[in-house]
């Protein structure tokens, strides 16, 4: 069982060139604002009531969760399980368009290793190309990326 918090203000990202994302009191939100207007309005993208894309459950938590964003586009990590050891394990998530997609999760095989990632943290996006840490069982510990449509 995870024992974190579900309701915590963490990282957050701005981007010039399209919405900003920010995870506030465990909800990813985005800002839409209006062109030359003062006034933006808060959108919910995802919280612990969404069901996972590509998994089973719904999100878990998104404390200490981290977010990258880019021409209005967003990636982000969030909790969705347990490791082996009982510790939370985390997937990679994106936000295109309107639509959550799932990079990487706990049942994604390890690029070049053995077995699937117990852990995928910490995206960074570029043009929709999403690249993260991630690690698997058996000390297998890496930096990945979905560049040319498949991981790497």
């Amino acid at each position: 069982m995870i024992t974190q918090p579900r309701m915590n203000i963490s990282y957050y990202s701005y981007n010039r060139s399209g919405p900003c994302f920010m995870l506030v009191f465990g909800f990813l939100m985005c800002f839409i604002t209006n062109a030359g207007a003062a006034e933006f309005t808060l959108k919910r993208i995802v919280d612990t009531n969404t069901a996972i894309p590509g998994g089973s459950g719904n999100f878990i938590s998104f404390t200490d969760s981290f977010v990258s964003v880019d021409n209005g586009d967003g990636a982000f990590d969030a909790i969705i399980g347990t490791d082996d050891s009982g510790g939370p394990a985390s997937g990679i998530y994106t936000y295109f368009g309107g639509n959550l997609g799932k990079v990487a999760d706990l049942n994604t095989p390890l690029p070049g290793g053995t077995g699937n990632f117990t852990n995928a943290t910490e995206p960074w996006l570029d043009n929709r190309n999403v690249a993260f840490a991630g690690s698997g069982n058996d000390q297998q510990w890496g930096f990945y990326t979905n560049l040319g449509g498949s991981l790497s």
